[in-house]
């Protein structure tokens, strides 16, 4: 018999509805396969991205600093404008300890006049950055990696800080039974504490639908924060890694 709406209600209801503190414990795989899947992209797509800040944002700025000097041959350039700021690409061929590499220096302006199709030039190359040599006549920009740092990670940040925030308000606040007033308002949802009503935040999409639908005058369950009850979160079990303890 295929579990009702009401049922999977009542059980997320019979997990939060002991007082807090509540004792809590990570959640089985299976229930919350897909919020794993979503972790487990994320940190991958974080990962990509910062892997590609080091090794071609920054690669030229290494080479520069850390390379060895050698020389090199101007085999193309050309130019191209990024939100108005102009940038120039060098191509260039050179030779390191009996091996020819090519690669290309990045660096942001107008092309230099002193650089011509066929010219050799001094240039600094680094192992694990051969693509990216720099010119020593021109210094690469440092693309700083604490300036990448927040937008690089701010998928991962938000992650973490919305599984603690759940994790805490699970732990502390209290269970109320709430409802959707206006689903069309991301604060549409409604939730009375000590006989004062407060706004609570509704999912717009990733919502468990065996669970609720944003629908108007449709219950919520809503843990409360108990210092400040405008600090609250809808629990939906299929989207908490944790779960209370009985």
């Amino acid at each position: 018999m295929e579990t009702t709406r009401s049922e999977i209600f009542q059980k997320a209801w019979d997990e939060v509805s002991d007082p807090p503190p509540r004792r809590i414990r990570l959640r089985p795989l299976g229930e919350v396969k897909a919020l794993w899947i979503i972790i487990f992209f994320s940190f991958l797509g974080d990962l990509l991205i910062l892997c590609y800040s080091i090794f071609w944002l920054q690669g030229p700025y290494f080479s520069a600093q850390y390379g060895h000097p050698v020389q090199g041959t101007i085999e193309k350039l050309s130019t191209y404008t990024t939100k108005g700021v102009p940038h120039y690409v060098v191509h260039l061929g050179y030779d390191y300890q009996g091996s020819h590499y090519e690669g290309k220096s990045d660096n942001v302006g107008n092309l230099p006049t002193d650089l011509s199709v066929g010219q050799t030039v001094p240039i600094h190359c680094l192992a694990g950055f051969m693509s990216t040599p720099a010119l020593d006549a021109h210094p690469p920009h440092d693309y700083s990696l604490v300036f990448y740092f927040f937008p690089v990670h701010f998928i991962a940040l938000l992650l973490v800080f919305l599984i603690l925030s759940t994790r805490r308000l699970l732990k502390l606040g209290k269970a109320y039974v709430g409802r959707i007033e206006d689903p069309r308002n991301a604060k549409g949802g409604r939730v009375i504490v000590d006989g004062k009503e407060y706004p609570v935040t509704i999912p717009t999409r990733g919502y468990d639908k065996s669970y609720f639908v944003p629908e108007k005058d449709s219950k919520i369950i809503v843990l409360v924060d108990p210092k400040d009850p405008l600090k609250n979160r809808i629990y939906m079990p299929t989207s908490c890694f944790y779960v209370p303890e009985k």
